[in-house]
């Protein structure tokens, strides 16, 4: 596993059986707790080996979970102004959902993820 920098330190790894569990194609998603105490959300894939004789491979992706906020009365000021802008209309059902990413390929991830969910 490649692992951004102080990661290692902070998250535990999978371990040799939750590796073992993820089939040919698969993935696992688990909730762990940083060595500081923060939740994070971990997704670990396993990723096709370019050829057959290399030993199986896998990408870890975490992120840490943040504070969910369930109703517009909870959002901050500027929360609120960003939800505003876009499109107030949208997020006026209790089941709609407002993201806020700082990077494309990262809305792109997690568009794909939600649409999968069926959230």
């Amino acid at each position: 596993m490649t692992e951004t920098s102080g990661t290692a330190a902070e998250l535990p790894p999978p371990t040799k059986g939750e590796l073992a569990a993820i089939g040919s194609s698969g993935s696992e998603t688990r909730d762990i707790v940083s060595q500081s105490g923060k939740p994070f959300l971990s997704l670990v894939v396993r990723v096709a080996a370019t050829r057959a004789e290399e030993p199986p491979q896998y990408m870890q992706v975490a992120m840490e979970r943040l504070a969910q906020k369930r109703t517009a009365d909870a959002l901050t000021e500027r929360e609120t102004g960003l939800v505003t802008a876009y499109d107030r209309a949208r997020f006026v059902r209790p089941d709609s959902w407002a993201m806020f990413s700082p990077t494309e390929l990262l809305k792109e991830y997690l568009g794909a993820a939600f649409s999968k969910e069926g959230v």
